[in-house]
């Protein structure tokens, strides 16, 4: 069972960073991550930052981030299922507690050449600064 969780990330008031919500995919053994703008609710959608992919251990961690990084609290967790994933886009069925819907993530650039892969970026790496628009869509027959 391939799993999902978004976390509200709260950051110290003084630094460069807003608190964002982390929305987080399971993905070969990592999670993939971006750093959404608003919390994510149904019919709408969100601007991002594609983060480093992060440790598995943030499906269940809530409390403090080290280096004095702030802290993060669940706001939604459950399962999912990737049902696209190139360089310029991932799309995913989320069944959380409250979010039953198809995420789709879509790089906001016309450069695929010289975007990154979002698919490829591993933990740890940087990604530079890469903008994303992620759409939360009801899901009316949802997948089995």
């Amino acid at each position: 069972m391939t799993r999902f969780v978004i976390l509200h990330h709260c950051l110290p008031p003084v630094g460069e960073r807003q608190s964002h919500w982390d929305l987080m995919i399971e993905c070969d053994g990592e999670l993939l991550t971006w750093a959404l703008d608003e919390c994510p609710k149904l019919n709408s959608r969100v601007s991002a930052i594609k983060l480093a992919n992060h440790r598995i251990d943030y499906l269940e961690y809530e409390g403090p981030v080290s280096g004095g990084r702030g802290e993060v609290q669940r706001v939604e967790s459950g399962s999912c299922t990737i049902l696209h994933r190139d360089a310029s886009r991932v799309s995913v069925h989320l069944r959380g507690e409250t979010l039953h819907c198809v995420v789709n993530i879509s790089r906001e650039t016309n450069d695929v050449e010289q975007a990154q892969n979002l698919s490829q970026v591993k933990y740890g790496e940087s990604t530079g600064v890469q903008r994303c628009t992620v759409s939360f869509m009801p899901v009316s027959n949802p997948p089995n």
